[in-house]
């Protein structure tokens, strides 16, 4: 009987740990989901990046980061890569998929992730294509919350020509 017990709480402890690190990941990718589908969800006609307009989008994505990683994203001004784009391409540009590989994991409050971007391109004509863009993100547990530090981005060909 004592010999089921510890089994029974070896094994218990095993599915906590296990739960654990699933729904921490779960957690942190469900944030770089719902960020980059809000960076890459650009309808060509509604684009607008004046100087003003740029500054209120901007404020949009502070939730998503932490401090240092917010100035590092304001600074770049990466949040108007897929508007700039958009503009002078002329397409309108939708996430459809991300997928995850884990890079690496510090401790408990750090996870590294290398991505695939899966972007529906509508151009004003009608054409419709499906491009990828890949890149690491890194994020920080801050306060029980996961936030993004930084985001590389290796931009697709597509876009790059755009800019």
């Amino acid at each position: 009987m004592k010999k089921r017990s510890i089994f029974l709480v070896v094994i218990l402890v095993i599915f906590t740990l296990f739960g654990c690190s699933s729904t921490k990941e779960e957690e942190a990718q469900a944030l770089v989901k719902e960020y980059q589908t809000k960076l890459y969800h650009v309808n060509y006609e509604d684009i607008n990046i004046d100087a003003e307009n740029a500054l209120k989008v901007a404020e949009e994505y502070k939730l998503y980061f932490t401090d240092e990683g917010y100035s590092k994203f304001k600074g770049t001004r990466a949040f108007l890569i897929p508007m700039t784009a958009a503009m002078n391409g002329k397409y309108s540009l939708e996430l459809n998929n991300i997928e995850f590989k884990k890079f690496s994991e510090e401790e408990n409050n750090k996870l590294v992730y290398d991505y695939d971007l899966e972007i529906k391109v509508t151009e004003i004509n009608g054409g419709i294509s499906i491009i990828t863009q890949h890149g690491q993100i890194s994020l920080l547990n801050v306060n029980g919350e996961w936030k993004i530090d930084n985001d590389w981005v290796y931009l697709n060909e597509m876009i790059r020509k755009n800019l």
